[in-house]
């Protein structure tokens, strides 16, 4: 049997900087994963103390980076790998931030 997934996935992402009413639900194409990397569906998510930081533009104006928005916020999750994609179906898998690595779940600057 072929299973077929959404392109789409609901997220609480930004469309600018600003306090917690820049945050709002949003349907959004689910990210491309690359050969290196796993797509998680979430299933449990976290908000660090990074994130207000975040939200507010502090990590785009200290490292002078211009983001993309919508801007998809957190790296704190757990969740299922899909069977489609660079793992087997049904591994648990958790992310957690970490200075070296990116989750597949936030953009890329």
């Amino acid at each position: 049997m072929t299973q077929t997934f959404s392109k789409t996935m609901k997220a609480v992402a930004i469309d600018r900087f600003g306090g917690i009413e820049t945050l709002e639900t949003q349907e959004l194409p689910i990210p491309a994963v690359g050969a290196d990397e796993v797509l998680v569906l979430v299933e449990a998510a976290g908000v660090g103390v990074w994130d207000p930081f975040e939200r507010e533009g502090g990590f785009a104006k200290e490292f002078n980076i211009k983001p993309v928005f919508p801007l998809v916020l957190g790296s704190d999750g757990a969740g299922k790998s899909p069977p489609t994609n660079n793992a087997r179906p049904s591994n648990s898998s958790r992310n957690t931030p970490s200075p070296k690595t990116r989750s597949t779940c936030r953009p890329r600057y």
